[in-house]
């Protein structure tokens, strides 16, 4: 009966490693992004361009000489208020975009068109009362003063914060050429002219050829970036300041007409609403492959206090039982585990009369315990009939990546003592056997990490550490109870590498039946050293 129970317990094993197989890709929550090798760096063009366009008033010399404008104080060109725009492009040579100061060149072209002073009209009936005639008397002709211009120059500018959406002064002085035409006036008589009877000129300021001067142009504003940041919208003061030439008739009756050419400052100043426009663009930078991921099966425990209860049977008879608790460990190297996000799935499982029923489960945690639910053990704390399994796997996850691993399972059985009919005395060993050494060892582990200088890409991070490894130098397994003989049989066969110069033996033995002294797994431990030649010498006792 027992070798019975045991196949079935085998069996039962086995089919829920099958079946826990077929569920192993159970994953927790899948990561986002993807492993692409390509990131994507934001950066901020060095460009930036704008424009401007307000009222503008044309200097003469003195404030009072300026205004009020009604007052003809200008008596040659009367310029009065106009408009002016600009468009400008400024190159920056600091290409950080955290940058608070900024130093770059740029270039602006524009243009002026000045309107008639109000006083103009007042000023042609006076200087035709000089004549004794009125505005009927003569013709008035007339056009205003308009100027174009091109500099280049330095431009700073100066954001109050390092944010994208700081508000920033922007400063420039240029210096380049001005076309500046001067206003057009003509005072003459009415009616035909003819070369017998010329027409005369009471009064005449005209363009001539001299309409190209170098000039400046200096300009101090305020901008406040908009939603989109790359946008600036703000208020702009302008000055200016180059030279114009006209030329200007003094007609004498019976005398040969004379033209006086004038050479003159001009200059004014500007305020209005100015715009300026960043550029931000995508460059790919290259990144590293994000890590692989391995996920090995954890190691497995079933334990009622301080004893394994694997491959037990629970006959009833128990007088008490302490509780029963499934527990696990990392297979991982200790250091990768802890840069590692590592959970873990556990379920226990209860057969009975052909049904599986899950009854207690940990669904990716970090724990590394499940307890045996109480409702299913009786008064003595002892689990009811049935056939009980334990499942557990790892899970990991990174930035663009995931990974289950294999299934560790393992259970124990609780049958009703007149089921139990033993009719032979059976004693099963099984043992597993390890042989490892202790080496000291230097390698570099890699974290994965967001980069400070670019939002969207993960960057490698090594270090080294220098630590024992344990090397495995055998495996094997083999079933005798004998522990002693089983260690000399093994040792027999292996050699160790130079550098060890001491090994541990591991055993994990695992006993079922009824003549064994005490069932479940056992683990021990034993020391052996190695000779020069590499056989490893056990000095225990049989």
């Amino acid at each position: 009966m027992l070798r019975s129970f045991t196949k079935k317990l085998a069996g039962v094993l086995l089919f829920l490693l099958a079946f826990n197989t077929s569920h192993a890709q159970e994953a927790c929550d899948s990561p986002g992004g993807g492993c692409d090798t390509v990131g994507i760096q934001h950066k901020v063009s060095p460009w930036r361009i704008g424009g401007f366009l307000g009222p503008g008033f044309a200097y003469c010399g003195s404030w009072a000489n300026t205004f009020p404008l009604k007052e003809a104080r200008d008596k040659t060109l009367f310029n009065g208020w106009g408009i002016t725009g600009n468009i400008n492009a400024d190159y920056f040579f600091t290409k950080r975009p955290e940058a608070q100061f900024k130093f770059g060149v740029g270039a602006t072209f524009g243009a002026q068109h000045f309107f008639t002073r109000p006083g103009f009209d007042e000023f042609v009936d006076e200087h035709l009362a000089t004549y004794q005639l009125t505005r009927s008397d003569a013709e008035v002709k007339k056009s205003s003063s308009e100027d174009f211009y091109l500099v280049l120059g330095p431009v700073i500018s100066w954001h109050f914060t390092k944010s994208r959406r700081s508000p920033f002064l922007e400063a420039a002085a240029k210096v380049g050429l001005f076309r500046t035409t001067p206003a057009s006036i003509t005072i003459r008589d009415e009616g035909p002219s003819s070369s017998n009877d010329p027409r005369i000129a009471y009064y005449a300021v005209s363009p001539n050829a001299s309409r190209y001067h170098f000039g400046g142009l200096a300009s101090l504003g305020v901008f406040f970036p908009l939603k989109n940041p790359t946008w600036a919208l703000g208020v702009q003061a302008q000055g200016y300041r180059t030279k114009v030439s006209y030329d200007m008739q003094w007609p004498k009756p019976g005398t040969p007409l004379m033209i006086s050419r004038y050479m003159r400052e001009h200059g004014g100043f500007n305020a209005g609403v100015a715009i300026r426009k960043t550029f931000e663009y995508d460059v790919p930078v290259k990144k590293d492959p994000t890590a692989g991921l391995t996920c090995i099966t954890p190691t497995l425990s079933l334990t009622s206090g301080n004893s394994s209860v694997i491959g037990k049977y629970f006959t009833g008879k128990e007088a008490n039982c302490e509780p029963i608790v499934a527990s696990w460990t990392s297979s991982l190297d200790p250091v990768m585990a802890d840069s590692l996000n590592q959970t873990f799935t556990a379920r226990i499982h209860q057969l009975n009369n052909g049904e599986d029923k899950i009854i207690a489960e940990a669904i990716c945690q970090k724990d590394t315990e499940l307890a045996f639910p109480t409702s299913y053990l009786n008064s003595a704390g002892c689990p009811v009939d049935g056939q009980y399994y334990v499942t557990v796997q790892s899970h990991q996850s990174s930035a663009c990546s995931a990974c289950v691993s294999q299934v560790a399972a393992s259970g124990f059985a609780a049958l009703k003592a007149d089921t139990v009919k033993i009719t032979e005395e059976v004693c099963v060993c099984v043992k597993k056997i390890e042989i490892s050494s202790v080496r000291r060892v230097t390698s570099t582990i890699k974290k994965w990490a967001k980069s400070e200088n670019c939002a969207d890409c993960i960057c490698p991070v090594e270090s080294k550490v220098t630590r024992n490894k344990k090397i495995i130098l055998h495996k094997s397994e083999a079933k005798d109870c004998d522990e002693f003989k089983t260690i000399e049989e093994v040792l027999a066969k292996v050699k160790a590498p130079k550098w060890a110069k001491n090994v541990t033996i591991d055993i994990e033995t695992t006993s079922y039946g009824n003549a064994c002294p005490e069932t479940g797994v056992k683990k021990t431990s034993y020391k052996a050293t190695v000779n020069s030649d590499g056989t490893i010498i056990y000095q225990g006792v049989k």
